[in-house]
């Protein structure tokens, strides 16, 4: 009867004895000695930490554990023991899927492993980068970067990572040439995701595809849309596109366009040299690799756009993701506005099943939990939910600083507070960005980044209580002889003002309306402006009539 093959996701650890041929061959007393001394250690090791030894290979074995940080404990126990008896061996290990046999196991995984451990040095413990994955958030770990190496028939480049703990010998990354061809990598620094990105699946999907079509890829959109929470979920889509690297770099600090390559250069570890620019040691980094670079934040240093461009001119084979509340406008550029997540329409159903599965409540819901954790969508609070999402246009910054307010209140009671949504909408976390722990802070920010004139037309169009046209925006918000349709571009761009569908008609989000009606009041234009969008719909009604 044929023996059923078991496939599992083991840890695959490989061990050996450095010097044992030699050592037999000096003296086998002491060889079999050492080795038998060596196995000792291996098995009880490998029982205190669930681990099996499958193969013994001469001088040294090949086993499985359930999982890397079980194979890391025992391997840093064994490496003390051994270490401290004059015994040097060498540990490799790999996660993957393997196939369970009697007294074997096969698979990729099996060979990379044994790869892994030809990097180590006697003494050490090696870690392929899937290994250091599951073992890089605890604080009893340490793990040190050796770079990113081509193994011998093996499909995809490796970060190989040594592990650093007392009694373990961590090499000199230089130790390791020509044990693999070494790929000159890129920081891997991209951020946790410490939230799950909810009702964004199409968005991903579109982003996706224009980073393999377009050599840069700008995301706009509001401020408080999701950008950053976009960028980095984007980054994790693509690291197994992107085997030269991914390096993540925000200029949320950075606030004047001359200072926009030094931070780069300084992310990615490029040092001043003599007779070379910055941007030359980023372009000698970079090189005909196909590496990709997220940019964080640019909308207030967008005026270095021309840096970005150069970059991708110098470097035929980067590509570039940005955030920005405005298009970079260079040539290699595509723009994708990131909108705001749908909410529920006022003909919708108000059963929980049908609200859930739309996005803006999905995020509603799970934010409100995080918060308040007995919160559940019912029958009796589904209408107030549904409207507090339309309240606040689906802005996810805004939705999750208004579930934070159901610490204290309940869905109605925050709908009616919603009428001063600003003044509500102040509770964000404290470790983020201080322009985006109240909403108000957050459209400031944008608003601080329009000129005079720009924030002259922003305020006056809070006068329209709902969307308008060009030719309305202009009867009532331009002085006499002036136009407005630069500005009004640029408020675009900003995100600051949105283009309705197929009529092309012009609004603000309601979060933002409120901001600038506050600047319209603070100027002291209000009753002018009133008068004129009074006139203006005045004269709107006799055309109709006439006709």
């Amino acid at each position: 009867m044929t023996e059923r093959l078991e496939r599992r996701l083991v840890a695959v650890m490989f061990t050996d004895v450095v010097g044992y041929t030699a050592l037999m061959q000096h003296d086998e007393q002491v060889a079999v000695d050492t080795r038998d001394r060596y196995m000792s250690a291996v098995h009880r090791h490998h029982d205190a930490f669930q681990g099996t030894i499958v193969q013994r290979l001469g001088d040294g074995t090949m086993s499985m554990f359930p999982s890397a940080l079980d194979a890391v404990l025992a391997a840093v126990g064994l490496q003390t023991e051994l270490n401290s008896n004059g015994i040097a061996a060498r540990i490799g290990i790999h996660v993957g899927d393997v196939v369970v046999e009697r007294e074997r196991l096969t698979g990729d995984a099996v060979n990379i492993a044994a790869r892994i451990e030809s990097f180590a040095v006697p003494g050490g413990v090696m870690l392929s980068d899937s290994a250091s994955e599951q073992v890089k958030n605890r604080s009893d770990v340490n793990v040190v970067s050796m770079g990113r190496f081509r193994l011998k028939n093996v499909g995809r480049p490796f970060e190989i990572f040594a592990v650093a703990a007392d009694g373990v010998v961590v090499p000199d990354a230089h130790a390791l040439e020509g044990k693999g061809d070494r790929y000159a990598s890129l920081p891997s620094n991209l951020p946790e995701a410490v939230t799950p990105l909810i009702g964004r699946g199409g968005d991903l999907a579109s982003l996706i595809e224009l980073v393999r079509k377009h050599r840069v890829v700008t995301i706009t959109g509001p401020g408080g849309v999701g950008k950053t929470r976009m960028l980095i979920e984007l980054g994790r889509h693509l690291a197994s596109i992107f085997l030269d690297g991914i390096a993540f770099v925000t200029f949320a600090d950075v606030g004047e366009p001359e200072a926009v390559v030094p931070a780069l250069a300084d992310a990615l570890d490029v040092k001043e040299a003599e007779g070379r620019t910055l941007i030359d040691g980023v372009v000698a980094l970079i090189g005909d690799t196909s590496p990709l670079l997220l940019f964080d934040n640019m909308e207030q240093v967008v005026a270095a756009a021309p840096h970005v461009a150069e970059l991708v001119e110098r470097c035929p084979r980067l590509r570039i993701v940005t955030t920005s509340r405005t298009p970079l406008r260079i040539a290699a550029e595509r723009d994708y506005a990131l909108a705001p997540l749908a909410v529920p329409s006022f003909s919708d159903s108000t059963s929980t099943e049908s609200l859930l599965a739309c996005a803006a409540v999905a995020l509603f819901v799970e934010r409100a939990q995080t918060v308040r954790g007995s919160f559940e969508l019912t029958s009796a609070n589904a209408e107030a939910v549904a409207a507090i999402c339309r309240r606040l246009d689906g802005l996810p910054l805004a939705l999750e600083l208004a579930a934070a307010r159901l610490r204290l209140l309940g869905p109605e009671a925050l709908l009616k507070r919603l009428n001063h949504a600003l003044e509500v909408l102040t509770s964000g976390t404290r470790d983020a960005p201080r322009r985006q722990q109240t909403l108000r802070a957050t459209i400031e920010w944008s608003h601080s980044l329009l000129n005079e004139s720009e924030q002259r037309l922003f305020r006056r169009m809070a006068v329209f209580p709902g969307a308008c046209t060009v030719a309305d925006l202009e009867a009532v918000c331009a002085d006499p002889g002036q136009s407005v349709l630069d500005n009004l571009e640029s408020l675009v761009d900003k995100a600051l003002v949105q283009i309705d569908g197929q009529d092309e008609r012009l609004r603000m989000l309601q979060t933002i309306r409120e901001y600038a009606r506050e600047r319209l009041e603070q100027s002291g234009e209000s009753d002018t402006l009133a008068l004129r969008h009074a006139r203006r719909y005045a004269e709107r009604t006799n055309e109709i009539r006439i006709r």
